[in-house]
């Protein structure tokens, strides 16, 4: 593992698997879902294969997968003259985690871009078992810069990595429950729609800024759209209900049922609406609660 200081090494350099070629198309079944293959002549007789959701691939770099696309528009756009992220220290990250059997899972901006349409996201964010987070900061010499029970905030060779550490139940449950992607051929372990689907529903609300809310209501939309075919009703009730068992004032309550009655309203524009989560017409309860009552 390399020194913890910003460096630019590799910032010229294109991923291989990134190579822009003319496509030829192709198809492959994934979980029920239809994927997209396209490849990319490599010359020598050689090609790389991109597998993308349906109506994903417009979105994507040439050559590139969603994952991939992501990393590369983070490590084109620079902050302070120095980049977002680097790809190669990305890779290092994941491998050293892996290579120490620490479970992890990728979430927030890259995992959207893994789920729905990729974008420029400016860290690595990743959820990790709590009783895991003295043994990465012995991984990682020095790069630790600060946290909070909530987070922990990392500055691994000039790319920021934020660390959530799981504690309750449904954060674990994001680890448990990740679901394989790829960098550059390097295996990745992202959130799963659902888990990412009630990560993002906690945190929309939460956000000071409201271009960070509207980015991540966003990104819900998004996740919901590119997932339509495989996102079920027992997925949105599970996070419907995670989010009300966070509920510990009227007020939270108030604000989360406001917030499903908007996922319902997104669910019926996107042709969604067996898959609602069960309020009542006034949205005070579910109507399982209302029937117990």
């Amino acid at each position: 593992m390399k020194s913890c200081r910003s460096s630019n090494e590799g910032l010229a350099k294109r991923p291989a698997s990134c190579d822009s070629r003319r496509p030829r198309s192709g198809g492959a079944i994934r979980g029920g879902v239809r994927l997209s293959t396209v490849c990319y002549n490599r010359g020598m007789g050689t090609y790389s294969s991109v597998h993308a959701l349906p109506g994903q691939f417009e979105y994507l770099l040439p050559g590139c997968n969603a994952l991939e696309t992501s990393l590369v528009l983070a490590q084109s756009w620079t902050r302070k003259g120095k980049p977002y992220m680097l790809v190669e220290t990305v890779k290092r990250v994941l491998q050293t985690l892996d290579r120490n059997q620490i479970p992890y899972a990728v979430i927030d901006g890259l995992a959207v871009s893994h789920h729905a349409v990729p974008r420029l996201t400016q860290d690595l964010d990743l959820v990790v078992l709590h009783e895991d987070t003295r043994r990465i900061r012995a991984l990682f010499p020095g790069c630790y810069q600060r946290g909070t029970a909530v987070v922990e905030i990392y500055n691994i060779e000039g790319t920021r990595v934020d660390l959530l550490p799981a504690k309750l139940r449904y954060q674990r449950e994001v680890v448990r429950n990740a679901v394989p992607g790829d960098i550059e051929g390097m295996p990745a372990k992202v959130a799963s729609v659902r888990d990412l689907l009630l990560l993002k529903m906690f945190a929309a609300p939460n956000r000071p800024d409201l271009a960070a809310r509207k980015q991540d209501e966003a990104d819900i939309v998004g996740v919901l759209q590119f997932n339509a075919a495989t996102i079920t009703a027992e997925d949105i009730r599970y996070v419907g209900d995670r989010l009300l068992e966070l509920c510990f004032t009227v007020e939270d309550r108030t604000q989360t049922v406001s917030q499903l009655q908007w996922v319902n309203d997104t669910l019926a524009q996107l042709h969604m609406s067996d898959r609602a989560y069960p309020l009542l017409a006034d949205g005070d309860q579910t109507k399982d609660q209302a029937t117990r009552g």
